[in-house]
């Protein structure tokens, strides 16, 4: 039953598997600094192996306990494949922490909104998660809200996350919003998510280190303009091209999700940056592996043991 709804899950949301290139070890640096953040895997994509009945929610933490990596963000959809109390059970017996909760809570639904949230942050509690996440849209609704005045939408957005913080108040969990890729919803550039964070007191940001770029937006500048806000980081590396199932770029373009170091993200100039204002949050490394890759345990911690090497060997560097 659990892997049947996880199935009507992913395909409500249209999920498509982005392609992936193979991971390039790079040069060790002569100097190195110590990683600050502590590290966290945003495991998504696992799911997609999970509905082929190839890994679980104990195969998962079997693989972050082998890579040591201490923490996960998990979203709803996997909680919806693996079942919460298998998730809750895997991640006591592996000994893996729940750094960040992802929810997706429509804030175009009002008659909805206060049930879902309830919800989200409930399951929050009891994943043990001190940060709740929230996709403020579902899946398709861009043709049913889409066509609203920006003006509209911010005091939706607004309206939303002043509802998510008031009633997070009780359950001692903060709220927090991402970057977002879409493009009809006002939260991809620095200039909107500003506008958001500056009207609900209380709002952490989660910087995704990608979800500017559909706008035209630069990682860098978008750090340094909000870096006040931010409370957990997505750690993601993309590319542009024409695959249909990537997010739509203003140009007309794709932006596809891909192994950290092979895509176009200034991921060393973003950790130096951190490191440098001392940022102690947590930092997820967005999971991706390439098409056909088996799906074992092994496996999967090797890959993630890899994103590990690469971002404390290749991705924090300081220059001579």
């Amino acid at each position: 039953m659990e892997a049947q709804n996880g199935i009507q899950a992913i395909q409500s949301f249209g999920i498509h598997l982005p392609r992936h290139r193979k991971i390039v070890s790079g040069r060790r640096p002569i100097r190195r600094e110590k990683l600050l953040m502590e590290l966290s895997i945003l495991t998504f994509w696992i799911v997609l192996d999970a509905l082929l009945g190839k890994m679980n929610a104990d195969k998962i933490g079997q693989a972050l306990r082998r890579a040591d990596i201490p923490n996960i963000d998990l979203m709803d959809i996997e909680t919806a494949v693996y079942g919460l109390k298998k998730t809750m059970k895997a991640l006591q017996k592996h000994q893996v922490n729940c750094a960040c909760f992802i929810a997706s809570v429509s804030v175009f639904q009002e008659s909805k909104i206060r049930r879902r949230l309830h919800s989200a942050l409930e399951t929050a509690r009891r994943l043990g998660a001190p940060l709740l996440m929230i996709i403020p849209s579902g899946f398709r609704e861009e043709k049913k809200y889409g066509s609203l005045s920006l003006a509209a939408k911010r005091e939706r957005l607004v309206a939303g996350f002043r509802l998510a913080v008031q009633m997070s108040a009780g359950y001692g969990i903060r709220v927090c919003v991402e970057d977002t890729p879409s493009l009809w919803i006002p939260l991809s550039s620095a200039e909107d998510c500003e506008y958001l964070l500056e009207r609900v007191p209380g709002l952490g940001l989660v910087f995704d280190t990608a979800n500017m770029k559909p706008v035209g937006g630069d990682e860098i500048a978008f750090y340094e303009r909000l870096k006040p806000f931010i409370c957990h980081v997505h750690l993601k590396d993309v590319v542009i091209g024409t695959d249909p199932h990537g997010e739509k770029m203003q140009d007309g373009t794709r932006m596809s999700v891909t192994v950290s170091g092979t895509g176009i993200v200034k991921l060393s100039e973003l950790l130096e940056r951190m490191n440098r204002d001392g940022f102690l949050g947590t930092g997820a490394i967005e999971y991706a592996h390439p098409p056909g890759y088996p799906c074992s345990v092994d496996r999967h911690a090797e890959t993630m043991k890899k994103y590990v090497e690469f971002l404390h060997n290749n991705a924090l560097r300081r220059p001579e």
